[in-house]
């Protein structure tokens, strides 16, 4: 592209300039390019890794959740920030096991309580006692859905109770057998129309 072309396409559209005109721009005009759309060089920072450190630091603190897709650029302070205002997608990172993202205990407790439904589905089995009691009584219906291989008699009584509708939904999932196996021997103690749902759902051969 002409030189006087490109340096007006660095001011009018300085993403275009990004995505199709990266190896032709000056480091000036690329600095430009990036502090203008911060969000589409990260979207298009690919393996070559084009940003540098700063760079990076720079985009990733104004779209986090951009930069969680470059787990292995992410620096342990830009990762504090991104578990502060992105902790769910933090979490949903961390559970599909992202290379080169590995969160700290203190991070994952961060993550957790700020999003303790994410938790519950992401990083069950992660959370320690403490923190997955504060997650499940923050989230008792997400603690019955994704986590109650580790739930008590008792903690499922009570987070069932009245949950008939969403309980009949869930168990229309196979993933669910395992839960259908740890209410039966519950019977006599769970809410009626519990009872009957986990029955329907025995009945139906699930």
């Amino acid at each position: 592209m002409d030189p006087d072309d490109l340096r007006n396409l660095v001011e009018v559209t300085p993403s275009h300039a990004l995505v199709f005109h990266t190896e032709q721009l000056t480091a000036a005009q690329f600095d430009y390019c990036i502090r203008k759309e911060p969000q589409a060089a990260l979207m298009f920072d690919g393996p070559s890794e084009s940003l540098s450190v700063s760079q990076f630091e720079f985009c990733g603190r104004l779209y986090p959740n951009f930069a969680l897709s470059h787990s292995n650029r992410l620096s342990p302070e830009l990762l504090d920030f991104c578990c502060e205002r992105e902790p769910s997608m933090v979490l949903r990172k961390f559970g599909a096991e992202t290379p080169g993202l590995a969160l700290t205990k203190t991070q994952l407790a961060i993550c957790a309580r700020a999003a303790p439904l994410a938790a519950l589905e992401f990083a069950g089995d992660e959370l320690d006692e403490t923190l997955f009691n504060e997650c499940a009584d923050a989230e008792p219906w997400g603690a019955v859905t994704w986590c109650a291989d580790r739930l008590t008699a008792d903690e499922l009584v009570r987070h069932t109770k009245g949950r008939d509708a969403e309980l009949n939904e869930l168990l229309a999932y196979p993933s669910a057998r395992p839960l259908i196996f740890k209410l039966m021997p519950l019977f006599g103690r769970l809410d009626p129309a519990v009872e009957k749902v986990v029955a329907h759902a025995i009945a139906a051969g699930m």
